[in-house]
């Protein structure tokens, strides 16, 4: 490289900057999607979202899961909601397993000043994650 002008190191460096950038593209190429979707292959996890529309004064709701081809070792849950706290509302979360079906539990949990003991009505999604 010493033999080389300096226009012929600057094409050669510029080769070489373009050839990793080229490198670095192509392992980039993947979507978020297809990265979830090799960890979880690649992990056992299965996800999934369930919803629910509470419309009067419940104060514990199960919802189905849907977990299903597969004993789960573990599962996490979620919950989101289309509701407006007033003032502010605890959600409680288990998962309960019974006649070969896993459940969602929600209940309404007791909060420090607020004397609610009914979940709000509104939609709620459970979005869960399962390890096999």
């Amino acid at each position: 490289m010493a033999d080389l002008t300096l226009e012929e190191r600057v094409a050669a460096l510029e080769s070489s900057v373009a050839a990793l950038e080229a490198e670095q593209e192509y392992e980039l190429r993947f979507s978020g999607e297809q990265t979830d979707e090799a960890i979880s292959n690649a992990l056992k996890i299965h996800k999934g979202t369930a919803a629910v529309k509470i419309t009067g004064s419940e104060a514990v709701k199960e919802i189905e899961l849907g977990i299903t081809g597969f004993v789960p070792s573990q599962v996490f849950l979620s919950v989101r909601g289309s509701f407006t706290p007033t003032p502010y509302y605890n959600i409680c979360t288990a998962v309960r397993y019974a006649n070969g079906k896993y459940f969602a539990v929600l209940c309404s949990g007791a909060a420090k000043g607020s004397s609610l003991s009914y979940l709000p009505t509104g939609t709620f999604n459970i979005d869960w994650l399962a390890m096999e």
